[in-house]
């Protein structure tokens, strides 16, 4: 079978959308990016939504190559999911995702997608980084087989289509979908989200994603889901940005850890350990910490 008649059997997908989140309450603009170049005879449709809702729709056209920009009305903050009408799915397949968060967090969003492209070299040279994320349970994936095919690193930062659709699949696509889950989750007042909640926090703060973890946490707060740090039950005020930042350390070395939903006791008693969150074995010792100098304003839970 020649190459071409291969790329005509490729199924038509989703492979790339960028920006990979979009400033909630404003209009913008999304590329969507396909598999492959959309067949001449067709009547393929990319359709947007949002919490069922139908946000934006295209025709996909011959004339439009393997990139389709479509202009997004104001969205709330959510998860955003694009599919393509017409196109046979695998069994369980999820539709590809995009975020819709505050401009600042979804600044940093879109900065986590580049340091993740700028990180993808160097971390299969020795070991995987801790950008680069992996849902819980699985392993990271293997390193891609285009990149042993030499040429150097400034090669496939250079905005090379590769690298940037493997990095979104692999890494940030299950980020952006384990997020958008979880927001779901709080809206829909599921509780198995919560505990869900404490290792994307971490991650967020590990990344040093400070508004995006403190969207997380409020919004947990919001939907009357108590968020506590050992004893303390933190506050709205307790979880600002700047407040996070100032006190990643004592959220990362106190023993008694984050935790998020009813029966609050500490991490551990949620399955979740303080000591199996990467990267948090260099935050030091309690000695000092932000939290025992009195930054947190939360009462403790026993108290509140």
């Amino acid at each position: 079978m020649s190459a071409a008649s291969q790329g005509s059997q490729e199924t038509l997908g989703v492979v790339l959308i960028e920006p990979p989140c979009v400033v909630s309450g404003k209009d913008s603009e999304v590329a969507i990016h396909l598999s492959r170049p959309v067949p001449l005879a067709n009547s393929h449709e990319v359709v947007v939504a949002s919490d069922g809702e139908l946000v934006a729709n295209a025709p996909l056209s011959p004339a439009m190559g393997k990139t389709l920009s479509l202009d997004l009305p104001p969205i709330g903050s959510c998860g955003v999911y694009v599919t393509i009408t017409g196109v046979a799915e695998e069994p369980d397949s999820k539709a590809p995702c995009m975020l819709s968060l505050p401009a600042e967090a979804a600044e940093e969003v879109c900065e986590l997608f580049s340091r993740m492209l700028s990180d993808m070299m160097a971390s299969y040279a020795d070991s995987p980084s801790e950008l680069l994320y992996v849902p819980a349970g699985c392993d990271p994936p293997p390193q891609p087989a285009w990149m042993g095919r030499g040429g150097s690193s400034r090669q496939w930062l250079e905005g090379d289509t590769p690298l940037r659709e493997a990095v979104w699949a692999s890494h940030l696509q299950p980020f952006i979908a384990d997020f958008a889950a979880l927001l779901e989750g709080l809206s829909a007042g599921n509780s198995d989200s919560h505990g869900a909640c404490v290792p994307m926090v971490m991650y967020l703060l590990q990344a040093r994603l400070w508004n995006t973890a403190s969207f997380l946490l409020t919004s947990c707060l919001a939907h009357g889901v108590p968020v506590t740090l050992g004893p303390f039950a933190l506050s709205a005020v307790d979880v600002e940005a700047h407040r996070l930042k100032a006190d990643f350390l004592a959220m990362a070395s106190r023993a008694e850890g984050l935790c998020v939903g009813e029966g609050a006791g500490g991490v551990e008693e949620r399955g979740v350990s303080v000591g199996a969150i990467r990267g948090l074995h260099t935050c030091g010792s309690n000695s000092g910490s932000p939290l025992e100098s009195g930054h947190f304003a939360g009462n403790t839970a026993a108290s509140s």
